[in-house]
């Protein structure tokens, strides 16, 4: 199979505000649970538990379909 050229960034400009944009995005997601439970919201935790376990299952259905 031949090699494709990857894709790159138009200009650098682009890339860093999506680096930020992309960093600034998994800190909120880090820390939601924790600012929930202190603010009297630890219900969140558990439904954020099943939620990614309902996601984990699904993406290994969707691999073993294009498999």
């Amino acid at each position: 199979m031949a090699q494709q050229p990857r894709e790159q960034w138009a200009t650098r400009t682009g890339f860093l505000l999506t680096a930020i944009g992309s960093a600034i995005g998994l800190g909120n997601i880090w820390r939601s649970p924790a600012v929930a439970y202190e603010n009297g919201g630890g219900a969140f935790i558990p439904l954020l538990v099943v939620r990614t376990r309902q996601r984990q299952r699904l993406g290994r259905r969707v691999r073993q379909q294009l498999c």
